[in-house]
C-alpha cells in the first residue's frame, strides 16, 4: 500500500518522464547503466520504446545501451552480429537482468544458495575451524546459527570467491517463487550464444559489494536468517518464553510486466 508521499513521488516521477526528449530518456538509461546498484529501478525504456517508433532507429540505440552495459561488465559479452530480430525485446530482458533490478537478483541468490541445506552446511564448515568465543545459545540456538549471523559478510564472499556462473546464478533464482519472464529469456539467450557469460557474476558482485544496498540487503538476510532458522528452533526446543510473531517479509518486485511496444 502506498502512502501519501510515495503517491506524490511516483506522480512527480511519471510527469517528469511524460515530459521529457528522447535524448533525455537515453542519457537516462545510460547513466543508470553506468551505476546499475545505485540509479534506481525506473524503467526508462519502455518510455522510450513508446517515442521511437522507428524500429531500425530504436536498435541503434539498444546497441549503444548494449556497449555500454559491456563497459560496465567486462566479464559480459552480447553477440547480436547473426540476429536477426529487432533488438527491443532483448534489450529490455537484458536491461531487467543486469541492470534495472540486478541487486534484487543478486540478494535473491544469496539467499537462495544460502537457504540450501546442502550450501550452508558446506559454507559454514569453512569457518567450524576458526576458534570462536562462547555463544549466546539462548539467542541463537545452534552454533552453525551464530555462525552464520557472525560470519555471514565472509560466507557471502566466500560464495563468490570461485567464480560463480551465469547459469548457476539463473538456476538459484529460478528455485526462488519470483523468477520473472525476463529471466528465463536471458537463460536462453545464454543458451543460444546471444549473452556470453565470461565471468560477469563477478563483476556484478563487486559493483554489489561496493553498492549502499550491499549492506541492508545483509540486514535484510540476517532477519529472515532469524526469522526461519533461529526462531523455529528455540521455540521447538523450549527456549523462547514468549512466541515472536513472524515478520511478514516484503516482496522483491522484480518486475514481470511485459509489452509488445519494444519490438
Amino acid at each position: 500500500m502506498f502512502g501519501p508521499q510515495d503517491i506524490v513521488r511516483l506522480a512527480n516521477r511519471d510527469f517528469i518522464l511524460g515530459n521529457t526528449t528522447v535524448e533525455e530518456q537515453v542519457s537516462f538509461i545510460k547513466d543508470q547503466i553506468c551505476d546499475p546498484f545505485e540509479s534506481g529501478d525506473t524503467n526508462y525504456f519502455n518510455k522510450l520504446a513508446d517515442m521511437v517508433t522507428d524500429k531500425d532507429e530504436l536498435d541503434d540505440y539498444c546497441e549503444e545501451f548494449f556497449t555500454a552495459i559491456q563497459d560496465v561488465y567486462p566479464g559480459l559479452g552480447i553477440e547480436t552480429s547473426e540476429y536477426n530480430q529487432h533488438l527491443g525485446r532483448l534489450f529490455k530482458a537484458v536491461y531487467k537482468f543486469f541492470i534495472k533490478n540486478v541487486g534484487k537478483l543478486m540478494y535473491v541468490f544469496i539467499k537462495e544458495f544460502i537457504f540450501n541445506n546442502k550450501n550452508r552446511k558446506g559454507l559454514i564448515a569453512e569457518f567450524s575451524n576458526v576458534k570462536i568465543p562462547n555463544y549466546p545459545k539462548e539467542q541463537y540456538g545452534k552454533k552453525e546459527f551464530y555462525i552464520l549471523i557472525i560470519k555471514l559478510s565472509a560466507i557471502v564472499d566466500e560464495i563468490f570467491d570461485d567464480g560463480v556462473k551465469l547459469k548457476k546464478f539463473i538456476e538459484y533464482i529460478e528455485k526462488s517463487d519470483k523468477s520473472p519472464v525476463y529471466v528465463d529469456q536471458i537463460s536462453e539467450a545464454l543458451e543460444v550464444g546471444l549473452v556470453v557469460d565470461n565471468g560477469v557474476v563477478s563483476d556484478m558482485y563487486k559493483l554489489f559489494k561496493k553498492s549502499d544496498g550491499y549492506r541492508s540487503a545483509m540486514n535484510k538476510l540476517e532477519m529472515e536468517i532469524t526469522k526461519t532458522f533461529i526462531i523455529p528452533y528455540l521455540e521447538e526446543n523450549g527456549m523462547m518464553s514468549v512466541r515472536i510473531p513472524p515478520t511478514e517479509e516484503i516482496p522483491d518486485d522484480l518486475d514481470d510486466e511485459e509489452d509488445e511496444s519494444d519490438g
